[in-house]
């Protein structure tokens, strides 16, 4: 879900892109909502020479430009470095930007897998799929994964599981799903691990697992048309079509399906982050 935010200040004629997210602002307004809202991810990218210069040349701030560049000659921490453009504009309160503080005071109090972890969520929010499948994939190989609550573990598995499912690899998938809700026992879980064994092709296993943990036959049938209805809205979509016709090409043997897939990709993601970046005023 976008945000439109009114900008008072200098728009920039070259946006500036954050390399984590790809996503890019113009103003000022945009950069406080922009840190506001990545506090788990800022620190990567945040440290940068040439947001000095964005701020100078694209938004007019020349002093608080210099001041940014001193803080960062100073290897100043992270609180330091956001108070200085949370308060380049009016765009929040001095209330807020204490409490803006106090998330980050929160985050420094993580334990290194919770922040890892928090980094990783916030990938997949603003649709880097890649980084944030990484990041998880880590998190549950490396040894500090035990510091995680189950809940957090849970999440984790959760998370990677709808990053397979994007992949089409609906087993591996299901297999996620399933270990999530045997540590969280939630509920939206247990749906996404049958709706897994069903789109695998899995039918039969799925009624299976479904009386297995306890569901009822009400709720089994409703588990099924819910799932038709999506199937449904899948397959009118304008993106399914276009895939049905780069399979054909590549069945065809066209050589050109590849680029044609390439673009498709390209078209949904930036889709997708359109959808989740911050809409000028």
């Amino acid at each position: 879900m976008g945000k439109i935010i009114l900008c008072c200040g200098k728009t920039a004629k070259k946006p500036y892109r954050f390399r984590r997210t790809g996503i890019r602002i113009y103003s000022v307004e945009e950069l406080c909502y922009y840190v506001a809202h990545n506090l788990e991810t800022i620190a990567d990218e945040i440290f940068a020479e040439d947001l000095a210069d964005f701020m100078e040349e694209e938004l007019g701030l020349s002093e608080r430009a210099q001041r940014f560049r001193e803080l960062l000659h100073s290897q100043s921490g992270l609180k330091d470095v956001a108070v200085c453009i949370l308060c380049s504009a009016d765009y929040y309160t001095e209330e807020e930007i204490k409490s803006i503080l106090r998330q980050i005071d929160e985050i420094n109090a993580l334990t290194p897998i919770q922040r890892r972890k928090r980094r990783a969520d916030n990938y997949l929010k603003c649709g880097n799929v890649k980084e944030a499948a990484g990041e998880y994939g880590n998190i549950l190989s490396s040894r500090e994964s035990a510091g995680l609550s189950a809940g957090e573990y849970a999440d984790v598995l959760h998370n990677l599981a709808v990053i397979t499912m994007r992949n089409d690899r609906f087993i591996q998938a299901a297999y996620y799903f399933r270990e999530a809700y045997e540590r969280n026992q939630n509920k939206n879980s247990l749906n996404c691990y049958l709706y897994a064994l069903a789109l695998a092709g899995e039918r039969e296993k799925c009624m299976q697992e479904a009386k297995f943990y306890g569901m009822e036959d009400m709720e089994i049938t409703e588990l099924f048309l819910e799932l038709k209805r999506l199937s449904s809205e899948a397959e009118t979509s304008s993106d399914w079509y276009d895939l049905e016709e780069i399979r054909k090409r590549k069945d065809q043997g066209d050589p050109e399906f590849q680029a044609a897939f390439r673009e498709l990709v390209f078209r949904m993601k930036e889709d997708y982050r359109r959808d989740s970046r911050m809409e000028r005023g």
